[in-house]
């Protein structure tokens, strides 16, 4: 593999590699950081048996970068050789947050601000159509994201998820309209996966320098993504809380969290195949209470 990734930066960077090694791993991916003889000195290389999640990648950093600056690494290159795709880009310096960094590190607040802040200027940026952002031709939002709410519904009637998951899910499809309105002119750019795994951190600042992996990326209403806010670190630091202090939120703004988180988690449900019901049962049951409020 370091072979392979000698010779693309060759390929693309004309610069040779001089020390490869590897940083971490995901699901389907590997990330070296490489550093080069040349300008730009070091580079992120993120590796993947299935190109054309790399690919797709590159395209949503792409697209999403060429309408805001929003701490996203510089692209250099994406490329296959031998069944593999290979992202080349900007090596930022950092680490994911831990309970460490959270126990012994001042500025925990200037931290959540940032985060924030940053999602922010991502909603800045609108459209006049909602859906996927090379095909976004939905009028509403609810036009779009109600195929989506029936689908996963309808593999829910017929999954061995426990009955309060199938509850919550059920009074959620039927109430969907009444939960997310009809929203024609608030089609937001949307990173997809905006939480804290995503996030590098600079421990001893405790500042935001860049996110990575945007994922379901697409145009849709910005309370959307919300939900990613509530979990993790994100619970701790109040994201969620800060969120609302900054900006007027739709009156179904928690309902609609809920409902997008364990539509959500459905999905990965769907998508793997396995998984705990856990998080499942504390999000249905969150939805439910939710409604009948």
């Amino acid at each position: 593999m370091k072979k392979n990734i000698k010779l693309l930066i060759e390929k693309n960077l004309n610069c040779k590699a001089m020390e490869i090694s590897e940083t971490g791993s995901g699901a389907s991916s590997v990330v070296f950081k490489v550093t080069l003889d040349d300008a730009p000195y070091s580079i992120a290389v993120k590796v993947s048996d299935c190109p054309q999640l790399l690919f797709d990648e590159f395209k949503r950093i792409k697209f999403i970068s060429s309408k805001v600056n929003c701490k996203l690494p510089k692209l250099y290159f994406v490329d296959a050789l031998e069944g593999k795709a290979f992202l080349g880009m900007e090596w930022i310096e950092g680490s994911e947050l831990s309970e460490k960094m959270l126990f012994l590190k001042k500025n925990k607040k200037k931290l959540a601000n940032e985060i924030v802040d940053n999602l922010l200027k991502i909603h800045t940026v609108k459209n006049d159509k909602y859906g996927p952002i090379d095909n976004a031709v939905y009028n509403s939002w609810y036009e779009y994201y109600s195929r989506f709410v029936k689908d996963v519904a309808d593999f829910t009637a017929a999954s061995a998820v426990p009955d309060i998951v199938k509850k919550a899910v059920e009074l959620a499809y039927e109430k969907l309209y009444e939960i997310i309105g009809d929203d024609r002119d608030n089609a937001t750019l949307i990173h997809g996966d905006y939480w804290f795994p995503n996030f590098i951190i600079d421990a001893e600042t405790m500042s935001l320098k860049g996110i990575i992996d945007p994922f379901n990326v697409m145009w849709a209403e910005p309370e959307y993504e919300l939900f990613a806010l509530t979990v993790g670190y994100g619970k701790k630091l109040h994201l969620y809380e800060i969120y609302k202090s900054k900006v007027k939120t739709s009156k179904n703004c928690d309902t609609k969290v809920e409902l997008y988180a364990l539509f959500n988690e459905l999905l990965w449900y769907k998508t793997l195949g396995k998984g705990g019901f856990n998080y499942l049962v504390y999000r249905s049951k969150r939805l439910l209470k939710a409604i009948s409020h």
